[in-house]
């Protein structure tokens, strides 16, 4: 049976490092097998073969990848044997090269994406469309060992140049095509030393929030929509998520009139699954009170959605909600244009314009919080708790009284 362990290897690199081979020793033959890690040779610890342990680096990581990759070496070895076939430096180290890279990246990402849709339809329809983009970029070809950081730098060039992609958008689809790779990673379908992530770091673009002025709001609100019943509807419901703490546009449009109790909305918010409440004030009951017409409790205030498709099956619902929500956007610009705003707007600008508007009016930022159901913010959560809706309510009324 072959003699195999991890080792030191020349040259030192600039600095000073020197890299970690794992070393199959056989008869007289020694071959080396490549774990893609480097290490100063004072913290390589000879006598356990393994990296010290220091303040410098993550020593535990680097001995799980040293320990894991000799583990693999040494149970091809013991398979082989046990099959009655030769076992010798250069069968385990071609075995080993083999390994490194299993597959193709689009096929186990597709699995991948299955298995979240199963438990989040739109999670998996994000990961779906990420993999549409890499086959269409790589021509429906991309194995694991092609995932390198060369790879992710030019299909992000690609992404935004061909694609006209936002630095958000190419920064959410990098983080898809990680996490795909992770698990990869986990399952031992990717070797944790080739990790291209560990040399091409993510980072969170700056996103611009757009956000219109209470004149800018007033102006849209003035728009003349022209007969044109979808377009009165985007309307109306963006001015109803402004009037509503911006409320988001999953819970406005499966708002139905059992969530609304007298002056009050009581809903399930759709992301967080919190309830939430929320205060009608005049402008909002303007807008309720043009769709009241004889409705019954579990019809939805807004004729939205297409309540002849099934949409108590989840997939459908999304697929609906999705298709809608680009239509009221495309409204909501054709509408923008109209009343002279130089500002792309998305149904989601309402929810930013309310909360900059409140904080311009002096409104409490505890207050703003709790309106907009942001239960995570660490920094405020003590003080969030101790606040009541009605304390809500009085803080955010000046924000609609011009209206």
């Amino acid at each position: 049976m072959p003699t195999i362990k991890a080792v030191l290897r020349p040259p030192k690199d600039k600095e000073g490092q020197k890299p970690i081979y794992i070393r199959i020793a056989d008869a007289g033959k020694t071959r080396y097998v490549s774990t893609g890690l480097k290490v100063k040779p004072g913290l390589w610890n000879e006598n356990k073969r393994e990296v010290r342990e220091n303040d410098f680096i993550d020593a535990a990581h680097l001995n799980k990848i040293i320990s894991d990759k000799v583990k693999a070496i040494r149970d091809e070895a013991y398979q082989l044997q046990a099959d009655n076939q030769n076992v010798n430096a250069d069968i385990l180290k071609k075995k080993a090269k083999s390994k490194e890279y299993r597959g193709s990246f689009i096929e186990y990402g597709k699995t991948f994406a299955k298995q979240k849709r199963r438990v989040n339809v739109r999670t998996g329809k994000r990961y779906d469309a990420v993999l549409s983009k890499i086959e269409e970029y790589t021509g429906g070809k991309l194995q694991f060992k092609d995932v390198t950081v060369t790879w992710l730098k030019e299909f992000s060039a690609w992404l935004a140049d061909e694609k006209d992609n936002s630095p958000n958008t190419i920064h959410s689809n990098l983080k898809c095509i990680r996490a795909i790779l992770y698990e990869a990673i986990r399952e031992s379908q990717f070797p944790q030393e080739k990790n291209p992530f560990f040399k091409f770091k993510l980072t969170q673009p700056k996103v611009s929030r757009v956000k219109l002025s209470a004149d800018e709001i007033k102006a849209l609100a003035s728009v003349e929509t022209n007969d044109n019943p979808v377009q009165q509807i985007a309307l109306d419901m963006f001015l109803f998520s402004f009037f509503t703490y911006g409320m988001r546009y999953s819970d406005v449009s499966q708002l139905k009139w059992k969530n609304i109790e007298g002056d009050f909305i009581r809903y399930e918010m759709r992301k967080t699954s919190e309830a939430h409440s929320v205060k009608v004030f005049p402008p909002a009951r303007a807008i309720l009170d043009k769709y009241k017409d004889n409705p019954s409790p579990n019809d939805y205030v807004f004729p939205l959605l297409n309540t002849k498709r099934n949409l108590d099956n989840r997939e459908t619902l999304v697929n609906e909600l999705g298709s809608k929500n680009a239509y009221v956007n495309k409204e909501l610009n054709n509408l923008r244009k109209k009343a002279a705003i130089n500002k792309r707007v998305s149904f989601h600008t309402a929810r930013h314009s309310y909360a900059d508007i409140a904080r311009k009016k002096g409104t409490d930022l505890h207050a703003i919080s709790n309106s907009l159901g942001h239960a995570s913010l660490k920094t405020t959560e003590s003080y969030l708790k101790a606040l009541d809706n009605e304390t809500t309510d009085k803080k955010v009324q000046s924000v609609y009284e011009e209206f």
